[in-house]
């Protein structure tokens, strides 16, 4: 079987992107969240083309240390692990979730293992961000087994 594991991690803004840009983001995620926008609204598009811009903004070490961590943490487990690992983010950064989840279901894996770091003392992630992501995956490829470690 073979198995793939996505790493889901949170995931920053990078410290050098525009912060009225930044602010106009997080009032306009906000009002979607709470159902104050639709997607198809000139304003959707406009939180649409906000979170495209911070996700894809260019990291290093100096703008976002998190991201660049991530990928070291991902390049170890898939040392230790002996298993390709597919690092995703609930938000600010790229690859989002599902888009790591769909790579890993292209590359063929019958089975994905999601780890985080950001787990509560029930085993339960806290962020319900990662948690949707999973229920997604589930339900767009019900034949992928998908195990939360």
């Amino acid at each position: 079987m073979k198995t793939i594991v996505i790493l889901a991690m949170h995931g920053l803004p990078p410290s050098d992107f525009p912060k009225e840009q930044f602010a106009e983001y997080t009032n306009l995620r906000a009002r979607v969240r709470q159902g104050d926008i639709k997607s198809n609204s000139k304003l959707g598009e406009r939180h649409a083309a906000l979170e495209k811009r911070i996700r894809y903004w260019p990291r290093t070490r100096l703008n976002d240390p998190f991201y660049v961590a991530s990928q070291d943490i991902a390049e170890q487990l898939s040392a230790d692990t002996r298993c390709p690992v597919i690092l995703g983010f609930a938000e600010f950064c790229a690859p989002a979730l599902d888009e790591a989840f769909d790579e890993a279901v292209s590359k063929g894996a019958e089975q994905i293992v999601v780890v985080t770091p950001e787990m509560s003392n029930e085993g339960a992630y806290p962020d319900l961000d990662i948690n949707h992501a999973v229920n997604r995956v589930k339900e767009r490829h019900p034949r992928v087994r998908v195990i939360c470690a």
